[in-house]
């Protein structure tokens, strides 16, 4: 029945495992089997689920199934809530052929099979489904698995009971259909409801009466223009081009409203499964454009059809279908693949021209289910897959992990062979070792040694360094000791010093005191030190080299200073004479007294005229007459003949 192939083993076991359990599916209500005495399995954590209760049948008893199921409800699963069968695909994310770690996920599939294909199709799982999945009945209803069956759930909760809700929002059997039920499409006949300008601005308004149920209200328009106006009861709403995908509460009921935005024209939808509590109006505001246009869909029981302006219309709108696309790529490059063609809304009068699937709405029950193929372009380049990685050499402090490598290759039909290992690229090998459990070993706090006092004297602060260490005393970072949330020791104390501390102090500054311009004051400089309980007292032990200064020179307006005149001319013409000049005591521009005496300017002072005084000539020493004897003695011409000849001039002397 299986192969033996090894990358085939794991799903081999579990279609083994579920091929010879016994299993019988019991339908609801179903009453506890009294010979039993077992519980019934939980539900699932949200969502409608499958509980379980396993009998406990002794050999040859006439029991007959191992298993009773019936289904369950905790909550509403959360909007972002991956789905079942997702989370069933991704428990094998950590079990693969060879024990290699993979990432698996759900093919699309509405069947009680379960296949996983690896990311990247390299690989596939096809194992049972779990109670309580998502599947569809050979008859298409919706159901649950169980025990690898589909059973339909009706809509009264009940698992393998065919009540289904009708448009008309009632539970009921398929064989209770009463055709009070009736469907309504307006306008008239099916057609769209265009908006059209009147005289007075508005556009024709349609009435979608109370009690109506399973609503579509579908508008198509040219992006930017206006939309629909819903009002019931003096509250109006403006549907215009609102966030896609959301909610709106009016009138009573929830309204499901999608956008669908295209280059030329967009389509709002509005569902809502009713019942409506009120009559609503429909409005298709009016447009430059004259181009938005609507259609409508409701249900109402027979019993509630009053005056409407919808046609009642049993058949489906007529110009539009589902049909078939082509076939997608293949959506795996070589091995395995899987392609598909899902049904699109079209055009039937011109089927190659496909619209937007909102058009075809009112048809959502009859949409085929999109058809899946295998495909296959081939088998796969070799390449290299890695093992699984080995058990840390070390618990702590750092070790390494290796792993083995092969070289494999997937075929056509999405098996794995393993293939030699010169087939693989030598570029872009995975690593085969690779280090582990890096957290130290017993990590802890180690103090060191105090660090001298922080000050000579007196108080003070201690500190010394705290680091975190492993059991080789390696510093490691700190994050791993405040793990263990064992506080560190303390990294600082206070510290006392027997010496006191001393400072100098000083007193004020005193006057004044001396003679103008060296003038100076001075102030008493003191060594103070701090006894502690003996209070401050005078001592020695200040730093002399910051000792503050005692004197320093004062700063004065202005002093008095001698000031002196021009000395007067010389008392004499010749010879040596006295001339004179006025001493003042001045203190800017202005006479003044406090002078120092010792250096006032003397006022007297000895002068010498401009020529010396002439002596009487010698007997008979006399200039002779003609000759120009200024110009002899001016030219250093006093001697030998002119010596005599210029006695008067040559001898400077003159005659009386």
């Amino acid at each position: 029945m299986c192969s033996a192939k090894a990358n085939r083993a794991l799903a081999c076991f579990l279609l083994l495992a579920a091929a010879t359990q016994r299993v019988a599916v019991v339908p609801l209500p179903l009453i506890q089997d009294s010979t039993t005495g077992g519980e019934w399995s939980p539900c699932r954590a949200c969502g409608i689920g499958v509980s379980t209760l396993r009998n406990q049948c002794a050999p040859n008893d006439a029991c007959v199934s191992d298993i009773q199921y019936r289904s369950c409800f905790t909550t509403e699963c959360p909007a972002n809530t991956s789905s079942f069968r997702d989370r069933q695909c991704a428990a094998f994310n950590t079990i693969g052929p060879s024990q290699t770690q993979y990432t698996w996920a759900p093919v699309p599939s509405t069947s009680c099979q379960l296949v996983c294909m690896q990311n990247g199709g390299s690989g596939m799982l096809n194992v049972l489904s779990a109670d309580g999945t998502d599947c569809l009945t050979a008859s298409g209803d919706h159901g649950v698995c169980a025990g690898g069956n589909c059973m339909s759930t009706g809509c009264d909760g009940i698992l393998g009971s065919r009540k289904v809700l009708d448009e008309c929002n009632r539970c009921l059997a398929p064989d209770a259909g009463d055709g009070r039920c009736v469907r309504f499409l307006g306008p008239t006949g099916g057609t769209r409801i265009t908006a059209t300008h009147k005289q007075d601005g508005n556009s024709t308004s349609y009435i979608i009466p109370a009690g109506a149920s399973t609503i579509n209200v579908t508008l198509v328009k040219k992006p930017h223009e206006k939309g629909l106006v819903l009002t019931s009861q003096g509250v109006w709403y403006l549907i215009s081009e609102q966030a896609p995908g959301r909610d709106i509460q009016m009138f009573g009921v929830i309204f499901h409203y999608t956008l669908r935005q295209g280059l030329t024209f967009d389509v709002q939808t509005l569902l809502a499964p009713g019942p409506l509590p009120n009559d609503i109006s429909v409005q298709v505001l009016p447009n430059s454009s004259s181009s938005s246009s609507a259609l409508f869909q409701y249900y109402l029981l027979s019993t509630q059809v009053g005056t409407t302006d919808m046609t009642v219309d049993s058949q489906e709108i007529p110009g539009l279908g589902w049909k078939y696309k082509a076939f997608s790529s293949c959506s795996a490059s070589c091995g395995l693949g899987m392609k598909t063609s899902t049904a699109k809304c079209t055009d039937l009068e011109y089927p190659d021209r496909y619209i937007p699937d909102e058009l075809c709405g009112f048809l959502a029950d009859s949409r085929p289910q999109p058809i899946v193929r295998w495909c296959s372009m081939g088998p796969c380049p070799p390449q290299w897959k890695a093992l699984t990685w080995s058990t840390c050499s070390a618990a702590c402090g750092g070790g390494v992990q290796t792993r083995a490598l092969q070289c494999v290759q997937m075929q056509a039909d999405g098996m794995e062979v393993t293939v030699n290992s010169s087939s693989c690229p030598m570029s872009g090998i995975p690593p085969q070792k690779q280090p582990c459990n890096s957290r130290p070993c017993q990590p802890h706090w180690q103090a060191g040694a105090w660090r001298p006092c922080s000050t000579t004297c007196g108080a003070g602060i201690q500190t010394r360094p705290v680091v975190c260490v492993d059991t080789r005393g390696q510093e490691v970072d700190s994050v791993y000791c405040e793990d263990d949330e064992t506080p560190p020791p303390p990294s600082t104390t206070q510290c006392t010093n027997s010496q006191a501390c001393c400072s100098w102090a000083t007193q004020d500054w005193g006057q004044c005191t001396g003679v103008c311009g060296q003038m100076s004051m001075s102030r008493s400089v003191l060594c103070l030190c701090d006894g502690g309980s003996t209070g401050l007292y005078q001592g020695s032990g200040c730093n002399n080299t910051s000792r503050p200064e005692n004197t320093q020179k004062c700063l004065q307006a202005s002093c008095p200073i001698w000031q002196t005149g021009a000395w007067g001319p010389c008392s004499v013409t010749c010879g040596p004479g006295i001339s004179h000049r006025a001493v003042y005591c001045m203190n800017g521009n202005r006479t003044a007294t406090g002078c120092d005496v010792a250096t006032q300017p003397s006022s007297v002072n000895v002068c010498q005229a401009s020529k010396p005084c002439c002596t009487p000539c010698a007997s008979g020493c006399a200039n002779i007459p003609g000759i120009d004897c200024s110009y002899v003695k001016r030219t250093g011409q006093c001697n030998g003949y002119y010596q005599q000849a210029c006695c008067q001039a040559c001898s400077n002397c003159c005659n009386t």
